[in-house]
């Protein structure tokens, strides 16, 4: 399940900004991973406001702007919409809608 949902999220990473790709932080699969089990499980997405701020400095530092991250999460919608189409309503999507705009409020000192 995972490999072919990262496969997707690269795919539309690809046709949005290909360079992306080569920018994200080591941690971002595994973290986006973590997240999104969790979210299976417990029906919901968990915040956790340091982890997501350390993500945002180690985008930051790769070189990520937030019109990057904004392609990035376009990418991680498409790939969640293809995957869990049945599944996927508007009260999911505005959970991770949520995680991003936290993930953004706690980096965006970070960025200028």
């Amino acid at each position: 399940f995972w490999q072919p949902g990262l496969r997707r999220f690269y795919a539309h990473l690809e046709r949005l900004d290909p360079r992306l790709r080569y920018l994200l932080p080591s941690a971002m699969p595994r973290y986006i991973r973590i997240a999104l089990f969790r979210a299976i499980r417990k029906g919901r997405i968990e915040i956790d406001g340091p982890g997501l701020a350390r993500l945002g400095k180690r985008m930051c530092d790769s070189g990520f702007d937030w019109p990057d991250v904004d392609t990035l999460v376009a990418a991680w919608l498409a790939t969640l919409d293809e995957l869990f189409a049945d599944r996927f309503g508007a009260e999911v999507r505005e959970e991770w809608v949520r995680f991003y705009a936290v993930l953004r409020a706690q980096s965006a000192a970070r960025m200028g």
